[in-house]
Order: structure tokens, then sequence, then C-alpha cells
């Protein structure tokens, strides 16, 4: 994994922030549940990356069409166009791709993200997280092949995620941190579905160019 340009104090907080944000929603398991079968040792992430980029890809759909119906219906969005990792309880995860203009670029040295418009009214339709702090586990919820069955505890698959947002971040943080306001992108990424929020938020998986 490239080496990253920031400091390592910053990093380990981070790294620590985004596992307590991630046990902290896990589902809890009852004590008196029956004992899961051994589980396969876990997949490794940079192993699976090409089945990864090459699912995202193929799922894909342009935030144009898919942020009007998610506002409209979301539950006919998700059906038609996400994905619910774990049944009705979950959220409905996302995977888009877009052409948008940065509005804001915020400055926090550890959550900071990206206001990006997508359709030229000057106002932002969607966030973008900037790293080194990735908070949410959209990219891994987004991941049909990937279940909890497939690890020995609510950690390991919390590490999953981190891992898959760590492997991601690394390859678009250049970018990440050179983006500023003006800057017009193609993103393609993944996001939750939360009513609490009232934009979403891109876990970004690749970044180009697209203009000045």
């Amino acid at each position: 994994m490239p080496a990253l340009n920031h400091p390592p104090a910053l990093w380990l907080g981070a790294a620590a922030a985004s596992l307590a944000f991630l046990l902290g929603s896990a589902t809890v398991v009852r004590k008196d549940a029956p004992a899961p079968a051994a589980a396969a040792a876990a997949p490794s992430v940079p192993q699976q990356w090409l089945k990864i980029a090459a699912h995202l890809d193929a799922k894909a759909v342009d935030a144009a069409v898919l942020l009007p119906a998610l506002r409209a219906d979301p539950d006919g969005a998700g059906a038609r166009y996400g994905y619910r990792a774990q049944g009705a309880e979950s959220a409905w995860t996302f995977v888009t791709e877009l052409d948008g203009t940065i509005l804001a670029a915020d400055p926090d040295p550890v959550a900071p993200m990206l206001d990006v418009d997508i359709d030229a009214d000057g106002r932002a339709d969607l966030q973008v997280l900037r790293g080194p702090l990735l908070l949410g586990t959209s990219l891994r919820d987004a991941l049909p092949f990937v279940s909890y069955g497939a690890f020995d505890n609510q950690i390991g698959f919390a590490e999953y995620a981190i891992a898959l947002n760590d492997h991601a971040y690394a390859a678009l943080a250049p970018q990440l941190r050179a983006a500023a306001p003006g800057q017009k992108l193609r993103l393609l990424g993944t996001f939750s579905h939360d009513p609490r929020h009232a934009l979403p938020l891109l876990m970004p998986v690749r970044i180009e160019r697209s203009g000045q």
C-alpha cells in the first residue's frame, strides 16, 4: 500500500476512531444463539480487489438518475438500484457514478468532505469522504459476496470494512488532497441511504479529472 503523507499519530487515531464507530453500530449477537459453524478464512482485500472493482463498475447507477429517485421513493429506489446487505432492518446501499463540480472542500484535518454539485444549480447534491478518517461501511455493504458469516466475529467484520476503505483511499489520497473548489471530477463510489443526513455521503473508489 502506498505511503500516505500524514502524521502517524493522526492515521492511528483515525483508524481507531473508524473501528470504534463501526463497532458502535454493529449488530449484537445473542449469547444464547447457536454456535456458528467454523468460519472460512476471512477474505483478503488485495486478493479480492479486481472482483470488487468489476462488481462496482457493473452495478454503478448514474447519480443524475439515482438521486432524484431516492428522494422521491427511498424504498422503491433501493429495490430497483440498491442492495440491502442484512435484510429489511439494514440500510439500502448504492453504487453510483457521476460527473460533478466541487463547490467546497472542508479543511477539517481528520474527516473532511467535498461538497459536489452534479446538476450545475450551484447547490451540493452529495458529499464525498476525503480521508484519512473514512466513516461508514457502504463499500463493504455494497458487496453481496462479502457476508458476516465469513468472519469469526463482529470485530473482524468491522476491520474488513476499514481495510476496504483504506485500500481505496491509498490509491486516491493524492487526488483527494489536491481537490479544490471549481474542479470538475468524475467519481465512482458507494453510499448507504440515511434519512438523518441531508446529503448522501460517498465513499470514493475511483476519481478522474473531467475538465477545468
